[in-house]
């Protein structure tokens, strides 16, 4: 049996699930709610939800970054400009600029500019005690970011730092939101990842406890510790798979009613349809895998089910609250498509959580000359996302394997560049 809960700044919302099919729902704190969910029952998970709770903390970390940008040679006032998300600029407090990184094939820019005096001013960090490393390139190859934190930490040791290279992606400005969004939240996450290990502690057994992401998946509480920012998103992706697990489809497009708006997305295999580079929090767009939704105003009925009627028929999953009949009748008269309309008696996201798979997803860029040498790059990123998911929170016994395996040309640079994603889960 699986426990999935949707944590809140105020409230904990639980299910209980076994193979699939709801056992116990419920509310309450989230110290006690896994316990009285179980009521003596032998659990093997508890997956948490954090991200409604990690997206309302960034309001009040403003100020407590410090961001590091290594770019070849450019004038010192374009490279301390802001961001042009005002939640990033908000969140850094103090800025430098180091000459130095790569282009998307691995070709130094600039060679990397860090004499003693520097690093020392790095380490310093304008006296706050996190700080994140961008670098052009950084995602094909990061030397001069790790050669950065090498430097930095030897001066100061204690220094915490997040580089741009564990979130992946090619652009700039999103890697380094979700690089200075990763290092805002790590002392949230860690009192978040504290608390919900005890409440799973306090279960009777080995319990393991995990934590779903924005692509769907589950990771290892020491993994959302480091990179919190993968929780962001988590609270839509569990949605739409705990709605598909509701309503019996593991391939279906899902239309969640709200009051103020309706919105669409797909899941396929259970796992919801998920893209990089899609806006966040606050309208900031982050290099972290989020699902696709396409939202409506929560009147136009009519719109969306024309909208789901004009694709292939297909199986779609329709949750409403109690309130919401008069929209259930109109999705239900739109023709086309096969609808199964969810009044959940447990909160969908806390099943999608219950039934989250371990889970990871790469987004890397690499240059291959030929098709042989594209395939030997490819299997060598699948092989590095079935061993995250091995690692990251895959129970004992369950198998990896990849569900998602892209090579896409690098339109505006020249052939041979190719934008890898791999998607890799759990086998259950």
């Amino acid at each position: 049996m699986r426990i999935g809960v949707r944590l809140t700044p105020d409230l904990a919302h639980g299910a209980l699930v076994d193979g699939g099919a709801l056992v116990a729902a419920g509310s309450g704190a989230p110290d006690e709610l896994p316990a009285r969910l179980a009521g003596g029952r032998r659990v093997d998970t508890v997956t948490w939800d954090v991200s409604a709770v990690l997206d309302a903390s960034l309001g009040s970390v403003t100020g407590r970054v410090a961001a590091v940008r290594v770019l070849p040679g450019v004038t010192r006032a374009a490279a301390l400009d802001g961001h042009p998300s005002a939640l990033v600029r908000a969140l850094v407090g103090w800025r430098a600029r180091v000459t130095g990184g790569h282009d998307l094939f691995g070709a130094e820019l600039a060679p990397l500019d860090l004499d003693a005096g520097r690093a020392a001013e790095l380490a310093a960090a304008g006296g706050l005690d996190t700080l994140a490393i961008t670098a052009t390139g950084a995602v094909g190859r990061a030397d001069h970011e790790r050669e950065v934190a090498a430097r930095v930490l030897a001066r100061r040791p204690g220094l915490r730092l997040c580089l741009s290279c564990e979130v992946g992606g090619p652009g700039l400005l999103e890697r380094e939101a979700a690089t200075v969004l990763n290092a805002a939240l790590l002392d949230v996450a860690d009192e978040l990842v504290d608390r919900c290990a005890a409440a799973t502690a306090a279960l009777p057994g080995e319990v393991t406890c995990g934590f779903v992401t924005g692509e769907g998946g589950r990771v290892s509480a020491e993994r959302l510790r480091s990179l919190p920012v993968l929780g962001l998103g988590a609270g839509d992706a569990a949605r739409l798979s705990g709605a598909a697990v509701l309503g019996g489809a593991a391939d279906a497009a899902v239309v969640l009613v709200g009051r103020e708006e309706i919105a669409v997305g797909h899941v396929r295999d259970g796992l919801p349809r998920v893209e990089p580079d899609l806006a966040g929090p606050h309208g900031v767009r982050l290099a972290a895998p989020r699902p696709a939704l396409t939202g409506w105003p929560a009147g136009a009925v009519a719109a969306v089910a024309a909208d789901l009627a004009g694709h292939e028929p297909q199986r779609a999953v329709v949750v409403v609250p109690d309130d919401a009949e008069d929209v259930a009748a109109g999705l239900l008269a739109g023709g086309g498509w096969t609808p199964v309309v969810v009044r959940p008696a447990a909160d969908p996201g806390a099943v999608g959580a219950a039934c989250a798979r371990a889970g990871a997803w790469l987004d890397v860029v690499a240059t291959a000359e030929t098709a042989d040498e594209l395939d030997r790059l490819r299997e060598r990123v699948r092989q590095r996302a079935l061993t995250v998911v091995a690692t990251s929170g895959a129970a004992p016994g369950e198998e990896a394997r990849v569900v998602e395996s892209t090579a896409r040309p690098v339109a505006y640079l020249r052939s041979g560049v190719y934008r890898l994603h791999v998607r890799a889960t759990g086998a259950s």
